[in-house]
């Protein structure tokens, strides 16, 4: 425990990634799709909640340079490598801390396809059998660049 209970917030995303996966184990889909049939669908379809049915790759000229996302990016039990290679994003997804161990499980990379043509909003799988996954580069109001993807922010290492 860093401080007294109440004397000051700090907030830990593992239980819920650890969930998470459980749910995917138990239930043999991803996180999303399962989210997606067991609640979403079942409250009435929802706008907003859940990721859109079906991202796909974007095949058109990209508006600016995609090397600028280039970098690692971290998170409480999650580290994101992101690198361009042949002029291609490609990400290494790797499980750290305490989750790491548990799934003790090799990291995975993907390719980034472009999701639209502003070089930001980018779609990957690392299996043709799973369905495209988005994923968005962007930069907090202090100018620290993260990655979003599956509703979660990941922060570039050292902030730049």
């Amino acid at each position: 425990m860093i401080s007294p209970p109440g004397a000051a917030y700090s907030y830990c995303n593992s239980g819920f990634v650890l969930l998470g996966r459980m749910i995917e184990v138990l239930d043999g889909r991803v996180w999303d799709e399962s989210l997606r049939e067991r609640l979403v669908r079942p409250l009435g379809e929802l706008a907003g909640i859940t990721l859109p049915a079906d991202p796909a790759p974007f095949s058109g000229p990209l508006g600016s340079d995609i090397a600028r996302h280039a970098g690692r990016y971290e998170r409480s039990a999650r580290r994101i490598d992101v690198r361009v290679l042949d002029g291609q994003l490609r990400a290494v997804f790797e499980t750290t801390g305490p989750l790491g161990a548990i799934r003790d499980s090799e990291p995975e990379e993907a390719d980034l396809y472009p999701a639209d043509s502003s070089g930001d909003n980018f779609v990957c799988r690392s299996h043709d059998a799973e369905p495209w996954v988005p994923l968005s580069f962007g930069a907090l109001a202090d100018g620290r660049p993260y990655l979003y993807m599956g509703g979660r922010i990941t922060l570039r290492a050292g902030g730049q």
